[in-house]
């Protein structure tokens, strides 16, 4: 990854390509990885939703301090099952999400 400086956002992301249930983030994204500028060293696992994103203050979302991201190769994996999602580090999981019962499609819609 390229060294982290403000205005730089590296980034991996899954994306429906039909937005089933409306433009983003309604039906939902998936960030495999994000190494923002303002963070250096850190590496942001994500799922957005309707219900869970950062404008509305619900993310979830979780972080990994990689140090060495600039300097060597890592591989960056989401295990994305119907119910669950996982995320992975060098294929260590570092991040897991689960649908509980209940959850509509503005909580769950992956």
């Amino acid at each position: 990854l390229p060294l982290a400086k403000r205005g730089l956002w590296p980034a991996i992301w899954l994306a429906p390509a039909d937005n089933a249930y409306g433009p983003w983030p309604q039906s939902g994204e998936i960030d495999v990885m994000e190494h923002v500028g303002f963070a250096p060293g850190e590496v942001y696992f994500t799922a957005h939703s309707s219900a869970h994103n950062h404008r509305n203050g619900h993310q979830r979302t979780s972080f990994e301090t990689v140090p060495d991201a600039h300097e060597i190769f890592h591989v960056y994996a989401v295990d994305w099952q119907p119910g669950r999602i996982t995320w992975l580090l060098d294929g260590v999981p570092y991040f897991h999400l689960a649908k509980a019962q209940d959850d509509a499609w503005d909580v769950w819609p992956f």
